[in-house]
């Protein structure tokens, strides 16, 4: 794993809304400009008196760094992470890093095999995007309950 450095920030929801089953879709506009490559997360200060962190990989990003998306499922087994993305709506201020990165897509390979299982498809779809975007050779598998 790579060393990341976390530069905070602020950000302020613009938009949410169901993406599926159990799953918000929350849009986030931030205060730096910094660009998401595929499979960047960030971590969000979550809870009003103490303050815990949770990470979560950026499902979908705008080129010029200042708008990403989150997919946060609602975990029934929430520890208070999931629960509070979802109680977010569109105004809210939120706490995060800019978009870290540790395990950085080297393109130029001959193929590739990207493997995900249940909410770890969010970062492999970014991944997978840029792949077929710069016409790569690629597999996608994915498992879920």
């Amino acid at each position: 794993m790579t060393d990341v450095q976390a530069t905070w920030q602020r950000g302020r929801v613009v938009a949410t809304e169901p993406a599926a089953d159990g799953i918000r879709r929350i849009e986030i506009e931030t205060d730096l400009a910094v660009r998401a490559e595929p499979g960047s997360h960030v971590d969000v200060r979550i809870g009003r008196e103490i303050k815990d962190v949770r990470s979560y990989s950026i499902a979908d990003a705008s080129p010029d760094g200042r708008r990403l998306t989150l997919g946060i499922h609602l975990s029934p087994t929430s520890r208070g992470g999931s629960s509070h993305m979802h109680s977010l709506t569109a105004g809210d201020d939120v706490e995060l890093t800019t978009p870290l990165q540790n395990f950085p897509l080297r393109v130029g390979a001959q193929r590739y095999v990207l493997l995900a299982g249940g909410v770890g498809i969010t970062a492999i779809a970014a991944t997978a995007a840029t792949l077929r975007r710069v016409g790569a050779d690629y597999t996608l598998v994915f498992a879920a309950r």
